[in-house]
């Protein structure tokens, strides 16, 4: 039996990893694991990429993006521009498996998961707020001095089985590196 295999791209994915493997383990299947993994790290307010604890964009807001694609069907759920939800991987794979839609961005991707029972939550916690407010331009380059990339993502590939592969991203923003209704990066929806 093939017992799966969750891979992450940066330190913080480690948890991601340990919560998709259990879920492989106690017999979910790669989407399942996917949620679980993204879910443990966006809801992490201590991570300050992505998800909750996420930095808002240069107008003090957090806005999400999210994206998942099962590699048997190919079948593909986004969100953009996300406010009020903590974990929009969660969104994004409703609207792969409950709409007729592949990518819904800000106003759209919001209407669309109150629709499907996701509540209004605060996203921007009391330490984002405070090192927003205290100086956004140290906050952009101290992040770009530790990291290599010039946005803040979590990728992940998870395999259950050889036809059964699941990819996610999911994405914040940090405080005043882009326009604050920039959406979809290349390589935002990983695939």
């Amino acid at each position: 039996m093939h017992r799966g295999v969750a891979v992450a791209t940066w330190k913080f994915g480690q948890a991601a990893v340990a919560a998709s493997g259990a879920a492989l383990s106690d017999g979910g299947s790669a989407m399942d694991a996917v949620e679980a993994g993204i879910r443990v790290a966006e809801l992490d307010a201590s991570e300050h990429s992505v998800g909750y604890g996420g930095l808002p964009n240069e107008d003090g807001v957090v806005q999400m993006d999210a994206a998942v694609m099962d590699g048997a069907t190919l079948d593909v759920g986004a969100v953009a521009s996300l406010e009020g939800v903590r974990a929009p991987i969660s969104v994004a794979r409703r609207v792969m498996t409950d709409s007729r839609h592949v990518f819904l961005v800000g106003e759209g991707a919001g209407r669309f998961a109150r629709k499907h029972g996701f509540g209004v939550e605060e996203t921007l916690t009391d330490e984002a707020r405070r090192k927003f407010r205290k100086q956004p331009v140290v906050i952009r380059h101290s992040y770009h001095e530790h990291h290599a990339f010039s946005d803040m993502a979590l990728a992940a590939l998870i395999e259950r089985h050889p036809r059964d592969l699941i990819d996610f991203c999911t994405m914040g923003d940090d405080a005043t590196d882009h326009d604050s209704w920039r959406a979809g990066d290349p390589g935002a929806l990983s695939g």
